[in-house]
């Protein structure tokens, strides 16, 4: 007999994930698959050098136990680096403020284990990836408390009411808020003013503030000033009294660097030593030596200048242009896209049940797979997450494969 947890994950979880993310071959078509947030338009450079840092700093020692308490005293070191250099925090990172985790997924959950009970919940804006609901929910046992706040509304500062609203009226005990920001699907970020508006609606109700900024250096467009600000980290604004052992900021290289596989995420916290220590615990030694190697490497400012600033925002805007004016012209309603490595389009007429299931089963026979908004738990049929982080000349199919599905969707309505 398997334990309750296990049990529920099994019943519950496990199906539901089948049911969203299970989409079988279309005859002999390779599907293009846009359902996974990889950035793919770095992989030549970022893996030219992780080889050349294993030729030149690979040896012995890397094949024992790592040491230090939250991982390797050099990684961290470079971490604190590159948070100081990109980030802009009011107070300098040091490395005792860092634990290194296997992703960001695991740092959120080593978080959450820390902060709620089991059954307590966390304040989330929808749509939201739905890899939270693993991160949050399979091992610590909290509750997501979602927060529907209109697309108009989402990074103004009138959401404030919605976070409001939802924490006077959860059933549960609310620990905590979760922020994605750039923001996983919507692709914008947060201004400095929100930001503010935020913390201070977690301070007044003692809530903790976890921001997840995974995506924080894939801003590739700043411009258009009325549609989003660049990227404020968390860490510029946590300076109020006693507020910092109530802020943690996750980051990983996942996202920015195209290194998904390295399992490298972070924890950063500045004034809670308890949370720390407890989250070296539970993630001690899952952190792979080879990884910590290359870390230092990967993050010397030489090679980010290289990587983030010439290659990843220009490629990137690149991508989105090719994205946007698909949708442009042919009419289609979308969030404007600043960061993150997608678009959040609404790809149908009526936006009904019925044509976003029609639209899924003729993007799959024209060999192309997106996720649904309904599985972001927004609540409005027809909406996709478009993934532009790929070669261009693979964007330039996946875009013509989607406006045969449209076409074909439209004569079968």
């Amino acid at each position: 007999m398997l334990s309750q947890r296990s049990q529920r994950n099994t019943s519950e979880i496990i199906p539901r994930l089948l049911r969203e993310y299970h989409q079988p071959q279309a005859g002999n078509i390779d599907i293009l698959d846009l359902s996974q947030a990889e950035n793919s338009v770095l992989r030549d450079e970022t893996l030219d050098e992780i080889r050349s840092a294993i030729g030149k700093h690979l040896n012995g020692s890397n094949l024992s136990y790592p040491t230090g308490v939250g991982g390797e005293l050099a990684a961290r070191k470079s971490l604190a680096m590159f948070f100081n250099d990109r980030f802009n925090p009011a107070r300098s990172v040091s490395p005792d403020h860092i634990v290194m985790t296997p992703g960001a997924s695991e740092a959120l959950e080593t978080l959450i284990f820390h902060i709620c009970d089991p059954g307590e919940g966390v304040l989330i804006a929808a749509p939201y990836w739905s890899g939270l609901d693993l991160a949050l929910e399979t091992r610590s046992l909290a509750r997501i408390v979602q927060v529907n706040i209109p697309l108009h509304e989402f990074f103004e500062m009138s959401s404030i009411q919605y976070y409001e609203r939802a924490l006077a009226t959860s059933p549960i005990p609310i620990k905590a808020i979760l922020m994605c920001n750039p923001h996983n699907p919507l692709g914008q970020c947060y201004n400095a003013d929100v930001l503010e508006g935020l913390l201070g609606f977690c301070q007044r109700n003692k809530l903790h503030y976890i921001s997840d900024e995974v995506y924080g250096m894939s801003v590739f467009s700043d411009s258009d000033k009325g549609v989003t600000p660049a990227f404020t980290s968390i860490l510029s604004h946590a300076t109020a009294p006693g507020l910092t052992s109530w802020v943690h900021m996750v980051y990983s290289l996942s996202k920015d660097f195209g290194c998904s596989g390295l399992r490298l995420g972070a924890i950063v916290t500045q004034g809670n030593t308890d949370l720390l220590l407890g989250s070296a615990l539970i993630t001690n030694n899952k952190v792979s030596s080879l990884t910590s190697v290359i870390v230092p490497s990967l993050l010397e400012p030489r090679t980010t200048q290289k990587l983030l600033n010439q290659n990843l925002r220009s490629r990137l805007n690149l991508n989105y242009g090719k994205v946007q004016r698909f949708l442009e012209n042919r009419g289609l309603e979308f969030v404007p896209a600043k960061a993150g490595l997608f678009v959040f389009a609404c790809l149908g007429k009526t936006r009904t049940e019925k044509e976003q299931l029609l639209l899924i089963e003729c993007m799959k026979r024209s060999g192309v797979k997106l996720v649904a908004g309904t599985s972001f738990h927004f609540e409005q049929f027809c909406w996709f997450r478009i993934m532009f982080s790929l070669p261009k000349n693979i964007v330039d199919v996946a875009l013509q494969r989607i406006g045969d599905a449209l076409d074909e969707t439209e004569k079968l309505l």
